[in-house]
C-alpha cells in the first residue's frame, strides 16, 4: 500500500463512530472541515461542478428507474432496463442504446459486459465472505460455485464470438 493509500485509509478510518461505523455523512463532514486535507483534496469543492456531477448521476438513476422493457421469455416474466451502455462508444464517451434495438454482435458485448458486472459482484462477495469464512466456515462454497457457472457461460459466448 503506498503512503498516500495508508494516509487516507487512516483519515477514513477516524471518521468511525462510537460504535466503530464509519458513515458516508462522516468522511464527507471530515472532508469538508478541512478542504486542503489528503480527504478533502478528494473531493471537488466547486459547487457548481459538483451539482453538475450529481444531477448527470441521477439522470441516469432516473432511465434506469423509468424507462424499462418488460419481456416473457420461457413463461417467465422478465422486468429489464430497456437502455444499457452503447457498446459501440469509446469507453469515455456517455451514451445508452434500446435493448430493442440491438445487433447480435452488439447483444454479445453487452452480456459479456452484464457477466462482467456480476463476477465482479461475486469477486466482491468473495473477499468479504473469505473473511467471515475465517470465523463461520462454509460460507464460500455457494459462491465458488456461482462464480464457475458465470466463467462458464462467459467463455462459451466468447468462443461464440470468435467463430463468428
Amino acid at each position: 500500500m503506498t503512503k498516500r493509500a495508508e494516509a487516507l485509509t487512516a483519515a477514513i478510518l477516524a471518521c468511525r463512530d462510537k460504535d466503530g461505523r464509519i458513515t458516508k455523512r462522516r468522511v464527507f463532514t471530515a472532508a469538508r472541515d478541512d478542504k486542503r486535507s489528503l480527504l478533502g483534496r478528494q473531493f471537488n469543492w466547486n459547487l457548481r461542478e459538483a451539482a453538475e456531477r450529481h444531477w448527470l448521476d441521477r439522470a441516469g438513476e432516473l432511465i434506469k428507474q423509468y424507462i424499462t422493457i418488460t419481456v416473457v421469455n420461457k413463461s417467465v416474466k422478465i422486468k429489464s432496463v430497456a437502455y444499457v451502455r452503447d457498446p459501440r462508444l469509446p469507453a469515455r464517451q456517455e451514451g445508452f442504446c434500446s435493448l430493442a434495438d440491438v445487433a447480435q454482435s452488439d447483444a454479445e458485448k453487452i452480456t459479456l459486459d452484464e457477466l462482467n458486472r456480476c463476477e465482479s459482484a461475486i469477486l466482491r462477495a468473495r473477499a468479504v465472505v473469505g473473511v467471515l469464512d475465517a470465523r463461520f466456515p462454509g460460507l464460500s462454497d455457494k459462491l465458488e460455485n456461482a462464480l464457475s457457472l458465470l466463467v462458464e457461460a462467459r467463455t462459451q459466448i466468447n468462443s461464440r464470438r470468435k467463430a463468428a
